[in-house]
Parts: structure tokens; sequence; C-alpha cells
């Protein structure tokens, strides 16, 4: 059973992440939020928004996804559960969608907790397109280094 989930969450991440680099879906906007919902910074700077994706590029941890995948997970669920949310990033591309009346889609948001290095990254439902995916099976944590942190508290006061 375990196999066969970490099977769908890798071809899921694969599906998502897959179609980032194409010029329609770039990275067009980041929003900082406080965790009482207070608009800190918003980013549309083209160079900015490069070294955000680089910086936040996490490709690294989705190819660690293996049979211990799940329990990894709820481990570093359950270490932020006594921490406090302190940011909120939402990141925002080209709506895709041809009939979309938009002209930016929400792709995620990563949260960032107080003291701790974990981040939790949540995926839009709306970025997987024709398929409904429960939000359980969209999020995802990660333990990053200081030097990551560093660079989101940075974002805060530009």
């Amino acid at each position: 059973m375990n196999k066969k989930i970490t099977f769908v969450v890798s071809l899921l991440l694969l599906f998502i992440l897959g179609g980032c680099n194409t010029e329609s879906q770039k990275l067009k906007k980041v929003e900082v939020f406080s965790s009482n919902n207070t608009l800190l910074n918003t980013i549309e700077d083209k160079e900015e928004l490069k070294t955000f994706n680089e910086n936040l590029s996490l490709e690294e941890n989705w190819n660690e996804i293996d049979e211990n995948y799940l329990n990894q997970q709820e481990e570093l669920k359950k270490t932020i559960e006594n921490h406090e949310e302190q940011y909120i990033f939402i990141t925002y591309q080209a709506a895709v969608a041809k009939n979309s009346s938009e002209s930016l889609e929400k792709v995620m948001e990563i949260i960032v907790y107080e003291k701790s290095n974990i981040i939790k990254v949540e995926i839009s439902p709306d970025t997987v397109k024709n398929i409904s995916i429960p939000s359980e099976y969209l999020t995802f944590y990660f333990e990053t280094s200081d030097e990551i942190i560093e660079y989101l508290n940075s974002l805060l006061k530009q």
C-alpha cells in the first residue's frame, strides 16, 4: 500500500512541477504575508522572481521520495505542531487555462514557522487541471537549510 501511495505522490509531483519551466507558466508574482494575514511584500521583478525560484528549488527533496516518505512527512508535521506560523509566501503563475478570466493563478503557499527550519508547501488544487485531488495529497513538509530560511526572511524587508 505504501509503495502505491509513494508512486502516486511521485507522479503527482512530477506532473505538477514538470511544466513549471515553460514560458507561459513561469513564476509571475510572490506575495508575503504575516501570520495575521497582513501583506508585507509583493515581488514582481523578473530577476527577484528568478532568484526566489532558484533559492526555493526543492528538486532535491522531491527526488528523495522513497518508502519512508510518508513516515518522514508525518514526523515533520508533528514536529511543527507546536510552532506558530510566521510568514506565508503565496506564489502565482500566468493563468494557463484559455477560458480563465484571471491573468494569474495561485500555484502554492509556502509557510515558514517560528524557530524552525521546517516549511510547509501547499500546492493549489487549481494547479492540477482536470483532476480533483484532495488537499492532503497536495501538502508537503520539508526541512530546509538556515540559508533558505535567512533568504526568506530577507524578503520581508524589501
